[in-house]
């Protein structure tokens, strides 16, 4: 088959693939831990294929009562790649509780082939208290540009729950063209330095984890999931406090 032919075959079923690099994006920021103000770098190579490596960028941080965040993934190689950017502002809206939009950009760049865009919004809202933190997030609600077809609207609800050398993260997601996701995270403290991160993602059926050393105001860290069928994905990551 020649490039051309492959092109035009995954130009055709665009509608079916677009986007699952995007996803994984998303999935693969369950790896990470985030404290009040951060900067973290990653790159993972899914599956152990180094076409589909995916690298990102995550901001994290809280200014008064305002919390900040933007993500930025870019995934394939030269011959197709996909990015998407996520920004995320809240207010203060009484009672504990912030509410702000949540700005997503998202490009596909295919070789010899017209470059393809899309801009969409949603809102986040979340609430924070000295053990729990829980959101709840819509996206896609107004789309525009050439992909807006193919966003699906989702719903996504978080809760954190945290002890004192441990922290337990549940996730519920639904892309509204797929079956609901749930999902389980554990953070266990080893030492004041070192830190491992294991759960489950029901959607995928994959097992997570991850394991971090503190120096100073530098958080190295490596990364790994497990499919039944696919086998492993694995990367490094490195985090600025």
């Amino acid at each position: 088959m020649s490039q051309n032919t492959f092109f035009l075959i995954l130009f055709l079923f665009f509608p079916q693939l677009c986007f699952s690099a995007f996803e994984n994006a998303f999935k693969y920021q369950y790896l990470y831990f985030k404290p009040a103000h951060s900067v973290n770098f990653s790159h993972i190579i899914p599956y152990g294929m180094p076409s589909f490596s995916q690298s990102q960028f995550q901001f994290f941080s809280i200014s008064g009562s305002k919390p900040y965040q933007s993500f930025l993934s870019t995934g394939g190689d030269k011959l197709y790649r996909e990015t998407i950017l996520e920004i995320i502002i809240e207010y203060p809206v009484g009672k504990g509780y912030s509410l702000g939009p949540a700005l997503q950009g998202c490009s596909v760049l295919i070789k010899n082939y017209p470059d393809l865009f899309a801009f969409s919004t949603g809102f986040n809202l979340s609430r924070v208290d000295s053990n729990y933190h829980y959101s709840i997030a819509m996206k896609n609600l107004w789309q525009a540009g050439d992909l807006k077809t193919d966003l699906p609207q989702i719903f996504r609800f978080d809760l954190v729950y945290h002890l004192k050398n441990h922290q337990f993260h549940a996730s519920l997601s639904k892309d509204m063209l797929y079956p609901p996701e749930l999902n389980f995270i554990w953070d266990f403290t080893l030492a004041s330095n070192l830190k491992i991160k294991m759960g489950i993602l029901s959607g995928t059926s994959e097992i997570i984890g991850g394991i971090t050393f503190q120096v100073k105001k530098y958080t190295p860290g490596i990364i790994f999931l497990l499919h039944p069928q696919l086998g492993f994905s694995y990367g490094a990551s490195l985090a600025f406090h």
